[in-house]
């Protein structure tokens, strides 16, 4: 299991706009993380 500090790094990380131009500087495009943060947020609520 991810640990909970872990957890948070990792989501802000994905969130932040510098992550996401960086990301498109090494592969060419963009990534819609919006998908990815529901998953997040539905593991949440079942675990918490």
């Amino acid at each position: 299991m991810v640990d909970k500090a872990v957890e948070q790094v990792i989501m802000k990380l994905v969130k932040s706009e510098k992550f996401g131009d960086r990301l498109k500087e090494r592969i060419g495009c963009k990534i819609d993380t919006e998908e990815i943060d529901k998953a997040i947020s539905g593991y949440q609520k079942q675990f918490l």
